[in-house]
């Protein structure tokens, strides 16, 4: 049997403790440091992240008008074309889109039951390939006129996008006729 004898030397641990810690803190460091300048440079790569945008030019649309926004564009197209807007949606797409075309979307609860049908905006922006299906944006658009599968449509010509956070209530409500145009948006 063999019988160890064992002396621990408190000043001895304590500076390899602290050597270990520090050397943590350090490793964690550049870690921290690496994926903050990494997500920067990934995030530059598609958002336009150029001057601040002045809000007072693109009138932020509130959820709750944005269906009633969406059908008075849709009915009046002629009427907004150059009118500027900002809103918050998600990226959709679905088959026949371009490379640049997505569409600003929101779910607009149809009924009592809870079903949901997707509303948006057609949408264009350079870079719209590179934003991922469901990824919640906030767009700084004008609205102009274009043609979708042979029908003329309004089309938010996105000039400035940034990430956002999905809305307290992603959900929109069913247009209701209320929507004046000379109203605060516009």
């Amino acid at each position: 049997m063999f019988v160890f004898n064992f002396k621990l030397n408190g000043k001895k641990w304590f500076k390899i403790f602290f050597a270990l810690c520090t050397l943590l803190m350090i490793t964690l460091l550049a870690f921290s440091s690496y994926k903050i300048f990494n997500s920067i440079k990934k995030d530059e790569e598609f958002f336009t992240i150029e001057d601040e945008i002045p809000s007072k030019d693109y009138p932020e649309i509130k959820s709750n008008d944005y269906t009633n926004v969406l059908k008075e564009v849709h009915d009046s197209t002629d009427q907004y074309v150059g009118k500027k807007l900002s809103f918050v949606g998600f990226v959709y797409r679905i088959d026949g889109f371009k490379d640049n075309q997505f569409v600003l979307a929101r779910n607009m609860i149809t009924n009592n039951n809870s079903e949901c049908v997707v509303v948006g905006f057609l949408s264009e922006y350079d870079n719209a390939s590179k934003l991922e299906n469901d990824q919640w944006v906030k767009v700084y658009a004008t609205i102009k006129k274009g043609d979708f599968s042979g029908s003329e449509i309004p089309i938010l010509k996105i000039d400035y996008i940034e990430e956002a956070e999905i809305p307290d209530d992603p959900f929109v409500p069913i247009p209701d006729n209320t929507y004046v145009p000379t109203s605060a948006i516009y």
